[in-house]
Parts: C-alpha cells; sequence; structure tokens
C-alpha cells in the first residue's frame, strides 16, 4: 500500500475567455510525503520494510472553470507534482493527478 501527499502552495493565473469560461495555469513549489511497504520475498528469506520518505516538490498544471452560478462552478484540471525519483506510484519523478469538482467563490 502507497500513500502520497503533496503541500506546493503556489500562483495561479486566470484567463477568462468568456463571461461564464475561464482558463487557468498554475505552479507552485513545497514538500511530498510518501508512505510506502516494501516487502521481498527471497530464498529462504522474506524482509517487509515500511516508512515514510519526503521530498522538494514543485507542481504545475492547468484547467478549466465554468461558471454556474455567480458563487459556483464547475472545475477541471490537470497537475503534475515532480519530486525525487523512485517515491510514490511510479517508479519516475512525476505525479500527475487529474481533479474534477465544484469552486465556491465569495
Amino acid at each position: 500500500m502507497q500513500t502520497g501527499i503533496y503541500f506546493t502552495p503556489g500562483v495561479r493565473y486566470n484567463l477568462t475567455v468568456h463571461n461564464r469560461v475561464a482558463l487557468y495555469g498554475m505552479g507552485g513549489a513545497g514538500i511530498a510525503a510518501f508512505h510506502q511497504d516494501y516487502s521481498y520475498v527471497g530464498k529462504g528469506i522474506v524482509t517487509v520494510t515500511t516508512g515514510w520518505s519526503t521530498s522538494f516538490a514543485v507542481a504545475f498544471g492547468g484547467g478549466l472553470d465554468f461558471r454556474c452560478t455567480r458563487l459556483i462552478s464547475l472545475r477541471g484540471e490537470l497537475r503534475d507534482f515532480v519530486s525525487r525519483k523512485g517515491l510514490g506510484l511510479t517508479d519516475g519523478r512525476t505525479h500527475p493527478v487529474f481533479g474534477f469538482g465544484m469552486g465556491f467563490h465569495w
């Protein structure tokens, strides 16, 4: 089992393409933490290790914001978190995440 937590505060730039539709890009930097369980079964030996690893991380991405009302919008975005090699669900450095949800405007 594996868990990843990202804390990468940053900035976002909005580009309004219509009065109800906006594109946005974002970027930030911070820290990423991964909890990993490893097990190895070899010739007469079984090894199990567990622990947390942390790394500096950057995040960048973009999305689409569709304004439904003055206070609520629907959003879809793709972000890529980049950390040091060998962490997370993949063996590489990047950890792409797709998100969809509601945005609340005050």
